[in-house]
């Protein structure tokens, strides 16, 4: 294991480095290690710390200010700089990126013969054989789409998707319709002289964003079919199920 770990922290054409405890900048910026002794190996700040070239006060005071104060520069180094993660903390982010790949599935996906989710034992073990190369910082969903044809050889699946019917007024329309859009497939669609009637289809694992989100963009003026169970913009995900309310600024009946 290295002795210490660089921070990076660019500024222009300004470069400047300190040298941090394995694993200690993580638990600093989580508020864990509260103090710069427990993270620095030193306070001396660097413009190249492999050729131990230490940054100078004109370099220090053109990027932080004439009356920079040292411990804030170190502060804002530590909090704003690059750095690679320790081979513990890699694993710690890879493990957590892969559960949620494993949860995306078992949300979105179902077994196309028995129409239920996906046990998560039995995705694990489809990600054993396929073996992705998983990236800590792109989403599960992104990557998942990504890996579809290789995980579908060996485990069958397919998009589960909930159907509906919603009716967005005319006075609404046009500040929901990017909502709607960015979370559901329209399957169909026709206007009225009240506004527009679409057949969409969401996946589970978003309908409780898009139901906020929607909410916010039309001030609760939607009216959204599910299955046969009437929702509306107050379907938050706060209210028990079943549960029906008319919200405010909602017109018409809900059922």
């Amino acid at each position: 294991m290295p002795q210490e770990m660089l921070v990076r922290y660019r500024s222009g054409k300004e470069t400047f480095e300190v040298a941090t405890h394995p694993g200690a900048v993580t638990k600093y910026r989580e508020g864990t290690l509260k103090s710069l002794d427990e993270v620095l190996v030193s306070d001396v700040v660097f413009t190249d710390y492999h050729k131990r070239l230490r940054a100078s006060e004109l370099e220090l005071k053109s990027v932080f200010g004439e009356n920079y104060n040292k411990e804030e520069v170190l502060d804002k180094i530590l909090r704003k700089g690059d750095f690679q993660l320790s081979a513990a903390e890699r694993r710690q982010k890879l493990e957590q990126k892969r559960n949620e790949i494993i949860e995306y599935v078992h949300k979105n996906f179902v077994d196309p013969k028995t129409h239920l989710p996906i046990p998560r034992m039995r995705i694990e073990q489809a990600l054993e054989t396929v073996r992705p190369r998983i990236d800590m910082d792109q989403s599960a969903d992104r990557q998942v789409a990504l890996m579809m044809s290789k995980l579908s050889a060996c485990m069958p699946m397919k998009k589960h998707q909930v159907e509906g019917t919603l009716r967005v007024p005319h006075g609404v329309l046009g500040a929901s319709n990017a909502v709607i859009r960015s979370y559901c497939t329209v399957a169909r669609e026709h206007y009225t002289s009240e506004g527009a009637v679409l057949e969409i289809m969401i996946s589970p694992g978003d309908y409780d964003a898009f139901i906020k989100a929607l909410n916010n963009a039309s001030k609760g003026n939607f009216h959204l079919d599910i299955a046969g169970a009437a929702a509306s913009a107050a379907a938050s995900t706060e209210e028990k199920p079943g549960k029906k309310t008319k919200p405010k600024g909602t017109k018409g009946r809900h059922g």
